[in-house]
């Protein structure tokens, strides 16, 4: 999908380089094809600041073409969290927040079932 860049458009452009650092810059260009692709999973992670969303947010809705609604449908995201067994780290993924620990099977010690 092309998308015809205004004056605007490119100024937010440069604004939103101003506020990355490091290699995340090396994405942000305008001639870049996916640039509004890398820019939408910029916009959904975590230590993105508020200005840095607000001016994703801009762009996009200048973009046209549904750009600004993609916004709003939040991508999952996967947690991974690292646990201790029997001495070695292992990375397990999280838990999310809408399901919660099952607690319906049985603790068993010594091959007895412990009631809690």
């Amino acid at each position: 999908m092309t998308i015809q860049y205004d004056r605007a458009m490119i100024d937010l452009v440069r604004e939103i380089r101003k506020h990355l650092t490091g290699d995340d810059k090396l994405g942000v260009k305008l001639a870049n094809p996916e640039l509004l692709s890398e820019l939408f999973d910029r916009y959904h992670q975590a230590n993105s600041s508020v200005v840095l969303k607000t001016l994703i947010h801009e762009l996009f809705r200048r973009a046209g073409d549904g750009w600004a609604e993609k916004l709003t449908k939040k991508k999952p995201e996967k947690r991974y969290i690292s646990k201790q067994y029997r001495g070695s780290a292992q990375l397990v993924e999280a838990p999310t927040q809408k399901e919660p620990k099952s607690q319906s099977t049985p603790r068993i010690y010594r091959g007895q079932v412990i009631k809690a």
